[in-house]
């Protein structure tokens, strides 16, 4: 009787230790990862209303939100089951429009879209959308903690916060007018400036959550809702530009080593 009782204990054991085996095998994820991931959305900008006042190109105009998109490359390492770290580099616009309506004549415009004013007396409906891009080297850095996971392993849950650092490349201003709305027979007009001071070097913070599926030959697919902010003015004139956006991130992840 001990001896069976014995070996049935040390069964069960042993059957224990297979479950743990087998959970701690498909728990397990990649030490080191890349990623590749592109973000759509749209971004404004917090500015301030009465600088523009001494503006030409605000004259009966407001802001709006426009299209923004980045594409990144990122080397990520996982810190623990819990944390991942991923550093990236790539590609990040920030942008923010303005609009004008019902334009009148000897209203102004943006200096350089015709002579900077409506001159024909037409009682055609007017309107210009301005769109200023800032385009950047973007560094970012992110922080992936994972809150949650489903039942078979397969999706995973994690608030992802983080920051970046911002090269300019360039900046430029696009105006496109309404339909049957021309100026010197032109519909569009692209500035290779935005007509502000840009600072050579900008900040982002963000913050999204992030919703990942595990396939398996090892790689992953992710969605991630996320918005952002600059802190500081990407402007050092006396026009004061804080962008922000609310956007979508999704990518995959490539598995490099196991832990």
């Amino acid at each position: 009787m001990n001896l069976n009782l014995k070996k049935s204990k040390l069964l069960l054991m042993a059957l224990f230790a297979l479950v743990c085996i087998k959970n701690s095998n498909a728990q397990s994820k990649s030490k080191f990862g890349f990623v590749g991931s592109v973000n759509i959305g749209y971004g404004s900008a917090f500015i301030s209303d009465e600088k523009y006042q001494q503006f030409m190109d605000t004259m009966q105009s407001k802001t709006n939100s426009v299209l923004t998109k980045s594409v990144n490359g990122w080397f990520m390492y996982s810190f623990s089951k819990k944390v991942d770290l991923l550093f990236g580099i790539g590609y990040q616009e920030a942008a923010f429009g303005r609009r004008q309506s019902n334009l009148n004549f000897k209203n102004y415009t943006y200096p350089g879209i015709g002579i900077g004013k409506i001159e024909d007396l037409s009682n055609l409906e007017r309107g210009i959308q301005y769109t200023y891009r800032f385009s950047y080297l973007n560094l970012p850095f992110q922080m992936m903690l994972n809150t949650g996971r489903s039942s078979d392993y397969k999706w995973t849950f994690s608030f992802v916060p983080g920051a970046a650092l911002n090269i300019l490349m360039n900046h430029k201003m696009i105006a496109n007018l309404d339909d049957g709305f021309t100026i010197d027979l032109k519909d569009k007009f692209t500035l290779d400036s935005t007509g502000f001071k840009a600072r050579p070097i900008a900040i982002n913070f963000s913050a999204g959550f992030r919703f990942q599926k595990k396939d398996e030959d090892g790689k992953s697919y992710f969605l991630q809702p996320m918005a952002m902010v600059y802190p500081l003015s990407v402007t050092s004139a006396d026009l004061k530009a804080v962008p922000w956006s609310i956007s979508l991130q999704f990518g995959a992840i490539f598995s490099a080593s196991n832990k």
